[in-house]
């Protein structure tokens, strides 16, 4: 019996990487969190180059079903992200005090938020498939080539939405290298996949572009499958899940769903804006936006190296908040922020200086050469500031406080920057309207990220979280 105790002791004692990121240099402890997710995010990204360059071999028809279907993508990604955001704040907390069971019942109740979640998705995807297409305004061609690639995507989400909740755990707890390398791996599987099923290599049927959502899931279902052997296999230093453990429990889950909320409310509203913002370029014909498109392409640089530091910042505030260190925690957010802000600079001057040569790489026309350059001029003064945005609204998920986060993006966007966009295009009557209010709208947002974190909401939060945790 004792023996027993000492064993159970032992497997709730804080792993050694936990105490480490409360204790270590502050840089290294970002950069140990940063690296590995910014790759990921890279990962990410070819990913979906590649396959939509194999989708685009099938032609406009192929490409348009894949690009009016990615609002599922799009809907999926908000409500998991929300997720994602209640299971970093509240397992860093835990891991910072060094309570591993609670790190792993947030977990636990995650996972179930996330299966319902993926259900309700995989219902309303597989039934209004068709209707979600034409609501769009797809043709009749693209509908029905669209809901078929759409139907196995949502009946497929919880691929999705429970990998997200497995990697903001992880990296809560101080493990960004697993998700880094389950991500590079499940993206190998989909590329080498989507040859073989769109066009029925090596004797498989050719499926068009339903083989390419078939890839899709085929490659996060391997990811998704290493990951329950991560949790559920004993073998991980953090956690250690059982099946008892996903049984829902109401309490549990409104306590992520209550910082949930607001982070997908963020995306909700920062969609919402940028459809807002590509009507009105529409407006100006089709050169300006190729153009805006092909900047919202490069941005993806930007967002990059801003979410790999912004999961960090995350991160470091939630565990040092829990550890009852939030000096610390302040200081690892704006150590965050400045090496965030030291890459996206670089990205900058790259696009200020050579700008015209960037958007050449994408497409040769000069017309979009000539519009793209200028947008790039207007982003390239901007960028360092959406980064600032990106990596304190991270910061101060980390701490529990996504309210203010969902405001900034509010106020900035919405308040700001679509109707100074509508104005000054009015005004100008010139495209360039709209680059400047996105310029302007990114500056505000930086602004009020700074003086929102530095109000420090986000401490109260955290503390908050740190004292219901904790025994009497």
């Amino acid at each position: 019996m004792h023996q027993r105790a000492e064993r159970a002791t032992e497997q709730f004692k804080p792993a050694k990487k936990t105490e480490l990121l409360t204790e270590v240099s502050t840089p290294r402890a970002v950069l140990r969190i940063a690296l590995p997710t910014w790759g990921a995010f890279i990962t990410h990204d070819l990913l979906g180059i590649v396959d939509m360059f194999f989708v685009g071999k099938l032609g406009p028809v192929a490409v348009a079903s894949v690009a009016m279907s990615a609002l599922m993508f799009g809907i999926i990604m908000m409500l998991s992200q929300g997720i994602g955001a209640g299971t970093t704040a509240l397992v860093a907390n835990a891991m910072g005090m060094g309570d591993r069971r609670r790190a792993e019942d947030i977990v636990g109740q995650s996972l179930a938020m996330s299966v319902i979640l993926a259900a309700l998705v995989a219902g309303m995807g597989i039934l209004l498939a068709d209707d979600l297409l034409r609501l769009l305004g797809a043709a009749d061609d693209v509908a029905i080539i669209g809901a078929a690639y759409l139907r196995i995507v949502a009946g497929g989400s919880m691929t999705m939405t429970v990998m997200m909740v497995f990697e903001a755990a992880l990296r809560a707890a101080g493990d960004a290298r697993t998700p880094f390398l389950v991500m590079v791996l499940s993206n190998v599987v989909n590329a080498v996949l989507d040859p073989i099923f769109i066009f029925g290599w090596f004797g498989v049927p050719a499926l068009g572009v339903s083989g390419a959502a078939w890839a899709t899931l085929v490659g996060r279902s391997v990811g998704l499958l290493l990951m329950v052997k991560v949790f559920f296999g004993g073998s991980h230093e953090h956690f250690h899940l059982r099946l008892r453990g996903l049984k829902p429990r109401f309490g549990a889950m409104r306590q992520v769903a209550g910082i949930s909320i607001f982070a997908s409310g963020r995306m909700l509203l920062h969609n919402i804006g940028g459809l807002l913002l590509m009507r009105l370029v529409a407006l100006f014909g089709t050169v300006p936006v190729a153009a805006y498109g092909i900047s919202m392409r490069l941005q993806m640089l930007i967002f990059g190296p801003s979410m790999g530091f912004g999961m960090a910042a995350a991160t470091l505030v939630g565990q040092n908040v829990g550890a009852g260190k939030p000096k610390r925690a302040e200081t690892s957010a704006w150590v965050a922020v400045g090496m965030a802000c030291v890459v996206v600079l670089c990205f900058s001057l790259l696009f200020w200086f050579g700008r015209a040569h960037v958007v050449v790489v994408f497409n040769d026309d000069p017309e979009v050469v000539s519009v793209g350059a200028n947008l790039l001029r207007w982003f390239s003064v901007s960028f360092v500031f959406l980064s600032v945005t990106f990596v304190l609204s991270h910061a101060m998920t980390g701490g529990g406080d996504t309210l203010l986060p969902m405001l900034i993006v509010g106020v900035a966007l919405l308040l700001l920057g679509v109707p100074l966009a509508y104005a000054l295009a009015g005004l100008w009557g010139d495209v360039q309207g709209v680059w400047a209010a996105i310029a302007c709208s990114n500056l505000v947002a930086g602004l009020l990220s700074v003086w929102a974190f530095h109000h420090g909401r986000w401490r109260r939060v955290g503390e908050r979280i740190r004292r219901a945790a904790t025994p009497e």
